[in-house]
Formats: structure tokens, sequence, C-alpha cells
């Protein structure tokens, strides 16, 4: 059984020199830390977590694309995979106690990338011009392409929305004035380019233009997809007509071999003809 009576020493009693006891034991706890990392999409949060020693803390960030001297910091990859990233960790000096530093290693990794966005191309006019002069010659800069189809695309110019016929197109340029082979279609074209349109309005057909020269303002170099699918159809034709050559040779290999048998059949016939006279 416990006394109520506490004995006192010095003044304070033997409850109270345990818990002052238990006080600075607390307050020099040795410094120690860790980190973790939290991914959202190509960005990782790290954190730091310190315990112990004698605050304010201080800190140094180390890794790929780390650095910073905060609690938290943030690192963007551009690819997915596990990233690793490195915290020292500093207490305050005090009168009694010299700081002291502790490191901390920490991984989180990075599973998916932001989506890709794609930036519009510049435009080389600001101000789009639109003349259409009396006997119908039609004059556009600054069109824009709506959509594409076979033989035509939809462009808009001044808040106007007009359908570019380029079934009898002559000419098909890029922006710096180079001429790209007749396009039977306008594939080479996409939705947003900003184009020149030269040509003729069609009288017995509203806001239809038929081109004669279109100029792509979007783009100094070809784009290869078109061109890609012609080559495709180039390579088919010469397959038809390898496969037509090797026809003909067959044929005519049939036919030689019929000469020859009729050759040897008359001959035949001579010799009999000869015996019977």
């Amino acid at each position: 059984m416990i006394s109520k009576n506490f004995t006192k020493i010095g003044g304070i009693g033997a409850l109270g020199i345990l818990f002052l006891g238990s006080l600075v034991y607390a307050q020099n706890a040795p410094l120690s830390a860790t980190c973790s990392g939290t991914a959202n999409l190509n960005v990782i949060t790290w954190t730091a977590s310190p315990a112990g020693g004698n605050q304010p803390y201080s800190y140094q960030w180390s890794g790929t694309n780390v650095t910073g001297t905060t609690q938290t910091v943030t690192a963007t990859y551009n690819s997915t995979g596990t990233f690793s990233a490195a915290v020292t960790v500093m207490d305050t000096a005090t009168t009694t106690a010299s700081s002291s530093a502790v490191n901390a290693n920490c991984s989180a990794t990075v599973t998916t990338l932001p989506a890709a966005t794609s930036t519009p191309p510049s435009r080389k006019f600001k101000q789009p011009m639109l003349n259409i002069n009396p006997p119908g010659n039609f004059l556009a800069r600054g069109m824009e392409v709506v959509s594409v189809g076979a033989n035509s695309f939809v462009g808009k110019v001044w808040g106007t929305t007009w359908t570019i016929d380029t079934s009898g197109l002559g000419e098909f340029l890029l922006r710096e004035g180079k001429l790209v082979r007749r396009v039977i279609d306008v594939s080479i074209l996409q939705p947003g380019d900003e184009v020149g349109v030269s040509g003729r309005v069609d009288p017995a057909t509203p806001l239809v233009v038929k081109a004669k020269v279109v100029r792509n303002y979007s783009i100094v170099l070809e784009r290869e997809v078109k061109f890609k699918v012609e080559d495709e159809d180039n390579n088919d034709k010469d397959k038809e007509k390898k496969g037509r050559s090797s026809s003909s040779t067959e044929v005519q290999g049939i036919r030689d071999q019929l000469k020859a048998i009729l050759d040897q059949i008359k001959e035949l016939q001579g010799k009999i003809k000869g015996r019977s006279d």
C-alpha cells in the first residue's frame, strides 16, 4: 500500500522528480527521419518526416530531378518507372546539445504520363484576307481548314464557310513556296491548317470554290501519310504489272509447246505418206 504522505526531496515530491526526468528524456530523444513519395501522373511529391532532436529542422534533398531545402518538394519526370530521393535532416544546436544530422531514403513509382497536347500551328496571317471580284475570281489567305474530304475541303475565313473543290487543282504549295506534286485528293491537309486558296466561285453552287492553287502555310515539309499511301498504291500496281507479265509468259510457253506438238504431228504424217507412196 502506497502512503499518501510522499517524501519530499529538496521541496519536490518524488512523482515530480519522475515527471521532470521523463520530460528531459523526451526532449533529448535522438534525431530520426523518414521520407515518402506520392505520385500524381508524372509529378512526385516528396515529404520528409523528422522526429526527436531539437527543432527547428533543416532539409537538403537530392535525387533524380529532386532538389530543395523545404520539408516537402516536388519533381517532374518524363517517363514511367520507379524513382528515388534522399533527404538529409538536421536539427538545431542548443546550449546543452550540438546539432545532429540523419539521412533518409525513399522511392515512388510513376505509372502514367499525362496525355500529350498538340500545339496549334502558328498563324501567318493575323488578319485574314478574302477577295472576290465580279468575274468570280476568288482569293483567300488565312483560311482555316475545318474538315477534309476526298476531293475537297471545308474552310472558314472572315466568318464565312466555303467548300473548296480541288478536283481540278493545278498546284499545291507549302509555306515556303515549295511545290508538291499534283495531288488527286487533299489528304495532306488537316483540320486547323491555315491555307491560301486561289480559284473561281462556282456560279451554280453558292459558297463553292473551284480551286486552282492551294498553299498550306502551316507546314514546310510534306506530310508522309499521303505519299506513303501513294507508294503503297504504286507497289500494288507494280505487283499487278508483274502478275500480268508472268501470266503472258506462261501463255506464250503453252503456245510454243502446242506448236512443237503440231510440228511433230506434221512430221509423222509426212513419213507415213512417204511410206505409202
